[in-house]
């Protein structure tokens, strides 16, 4: 049997896709944290959701029994 022998990359070919993942990362949380025609970011209408189910799930648990 032959063994196959590892591919050498040139060094600009290494580390592409890490540059190529943080680029997609950047532009994905670019369109959840910035605000879009004049109302709040997808960020922060996540975050309001969030404290007003808070807020509803402490004031059920505040009533009697």
């Amino acid at each position: 049997m032959q063994r196959h022998r590892a591919r050498i990359l040139p060094a600009s070919a290494r580390g592409q896709s890490a540059v190529e993942l943080l680029v997609l990362l950047g532009i994905v949380v670019g369109l959840f944290a910035l605000p879009y025609g004049g109302s709040a970011s997808l960020a922060q209408v996540f975050t309001d959701a969030i404290g007003i189910g808070f807020d509803r799930f402490l004031a059920a648990l505040s009533l009697p029994q």
